[in-house]
């Protein structure tokens, strides 16, 4: 079954160990996710990559692919809660935190996944 266009990745990685490999394993290969990396544009290097990542872990590419980019993302939205609720005025108990278990150990995308300033069309309205 698909949703939204995309295929669904059978297999998938769910156990936390592995997950925690996984992130081990992308952290390693700095062409995947570190922008700064010169081989970060060349889809071939990347593409081998993936695919040396996925005969270390057994799965496919796509798998490993799929789930990479779910974890990415959980990071990403996570942050950017975290950094929401970190607003002056904010008293402690509005801060959130994160309960993930691989929060931390993604803490290396920290400075590859700023979040981007938000407009706020309100102000503008009473210039």
């Amino acid at each position: 079954m698909e949703k939204s266009g995309q295929k669904q990745v059978k297999n998938p990685i769910q156990e936390v160990e592995e997950v925690l490999q996984l992130i081990e394993l992308v952290k390693s290969y700095t062409c995947l996710w570190k922008d700064t990396d010169r081989m970060y544009k060349n889809a071939e290097i990347r593409h081998q990559a993936w695919k040396e990542i996925a005969n270390v872990m057994g799965r496919s590419h796509e798998v490993v692919h799929a789930k990479w980019k779910n974890l990415s993302n959980t990071y990403r939205r996570i942050r950017k809660d975290i950094s929401r609720s970190m607003v002056t005025g904010a008293g402690t108990d509005d801060i959130v935190e994160h309960s993930w278990y691989a929060y931390e150990h993604m803490a290396f995308l920290q400075d590859t996944t700023v979040p981007r300033p938000t407009l706020n069309s309100v102000s503008n309205l009473y210039k």
